[in-house]
């Protein structure tokens, strides 16, 4: 019996793990490992050990397809930005009239804030499938994940606030002054960044600073049906329920990994093709149902409103856009030990939906965000599954390593994975 299963030709239950990297985006997509789905006999195990790291997530793909740095948070403070600004504009009145009664607040140039720094996620995520009956098996997989980033804000820049403020400072001296315009001025001297950390502290956002966490993700449920079998071509179909076990998103923290605590189910039709006895060609389609949820959310008050007030937040239903998606694999076997596979995987992704009690600017959180991406996907395999049949090995097991890296995108993440995956079966 145990002979039959390891023969069998395609005895991989393959579980896609979803992971949603970073913050802004809420696009899904595999990770690096693809491939042929298959089932595994009745009562068949295979255990896997997934262990990877994407990169480049600070990196991020534009509305109109281009890649940006954290840069592209950067803002110029420079006077014709600040007139804008209705504290500024209170406090200039006050200074112009207190400080040597001149025209002080049109001199103002505090320079720029500058995003810079990487963030990154680390993760182990064991993964079991059994084989339920001949034609169908199911799975699950659990991600235990550690988020990492340095994004910090710098000031860039000349700043002129610090020519103009030994005077301005004499002037905080006064007993008429307002505390909160000596606070302000103070900020002005320091730069952009005092002005930036002061405006979160008012709004009780977290700080911008350095992260290290580490928690569970979202569970993922998967089920592999075979369709159809014959010796040229199979159909699959496939299912993962991911639930929303891992943490929610954080309306007051800017750069929390906001990709977990949802509910999504993808259902793909996948078929696999014999071109030779070395070489398979694999061809799925996909839907992803993003399931509607409570969310937390501050709602920006008008375009450009970047730190909403705490006032404005508010529980909201939140509906995630449903996706389709498109992947096509090629898999190569080298030699009996050796195997290579390569990839690209395709997705669109609709809008999410808001809706809330208050009739506020729902629409702006909906903005920008659809999304597509391509992806590349290579792997490289040691299977020990083909020795193991000739007594050359004692247990069957596979080591894979796999990459996946983005082609194009649209307000999604770069999102650079590399992955290392330890299969056994028994």
């Amino acid at each position: 019996m145990f002979d039959k299963y390891i023969v069998l030709k395609r005895t991989t239950f393959f579980i896609l793990l979803n992971f949603l990297i970073l913050g802004v985006s809420n696009l899904a997509h595999a990770v690096a490992d693809f491939g042929n789905p298959g089932v595994l006999p009745v009562g068949r195990h295979q255990v896997t050990f997934r262990f990877g790291q994407v990169s480049e997530i600070q990196d991020k793909f534009s509305d109109s397809g281009k890649l940006q740095s954290p840069g592209r948070m950067n803002k110029r403070f420079d006077n014709a930005f600040l007139m804008t600004q209705a504290e500024f504009k209170a406090f200039a009145k006050i200074i112009d009239n207190q400080i040597l009664n001149r025209d002080v607040s049109s001199e103002v140039d505090l320079g720029a804030a500058e995003f810079k720094g990487n963030a990154s996620v680390d993760y182990f995520a064991p993964q079991i499938a059994r084989g339920i009956t001949s034609i169908w098996s199911i799975g699950v997989a659990v991600p235990f994940v550690r988020y990492r980033s340095d994004i910090a804000v710098m000031n860039t820049g000349i700043n002129t606030f610090e020519r103009i403020g030994p005077t301005v400072v004499s002037a905080e001296q006064s007993p008429n002054l307002d505390p909160k315009i000596g606070r302000q001025i103070k900020a002005m001297i320091a730069g952009p960044r005092a002005i930036i950390t002061n405006k979160l502290e008012d709004q009780n956002y977290k700080p911008i600073s350095g992260r290290d966490e580490q928690f569970v993700g979202d569970v993922v449920l998967g089920s592999s049906l075979k369709l159809y079998d014959s010796k040229v071509v199979d159909f699959y179909l496939l299912h993962q329920l991911t639930l929303p076990t891992g943490p929610k998103d954080d309306a007051d923290d800017l750069l929390d990994l906001n990709i977990f605590g949802k509910t999504q189910l993808q259902t793909v039709l996948f078929t696999n093709i014999d071109i030779a006895r070395w070489l398979e060609l694999g061809i799925g389609v996909s839907y992803n149902w993003g399931i509607e949820n409570d969310i937390e959310k501050r709602v920006p008050a008008f375009e450009g409103d970047d730190i909403p007030a705490a006032s404005t937040k508010e529980t909201l239903a939140k509906d995630p856009g449903d996706a389709i998606g498109a992947q096509i694999y090629s898999l190569a076997k080298l030699s009996d030990y050796y195997h290579l596979g390569l990839g690209y995987e395709m997705s669109r992704q609709q809008a999410d939906d808001y809706s809330g009690s208050r009739n506020s600017r729902y629409d702006l959180l909906e903005k920008n965000t659809d999304k597509a991406s391509g992806i590349a996907k290579f792997k490289f395999t040691y299977s020990a599954v083909d020795g193991f049949l000739r007594g050359q090995e004692k247990i069957p097991y596979s080591v894979t390593y796999a990459f996946a890296d983005h082609l194009y995108g649209k307000n999604v993440e770069r999102e650079l994975t590399h992955e290392v995956l330890l299969k056994f079966y028994f």
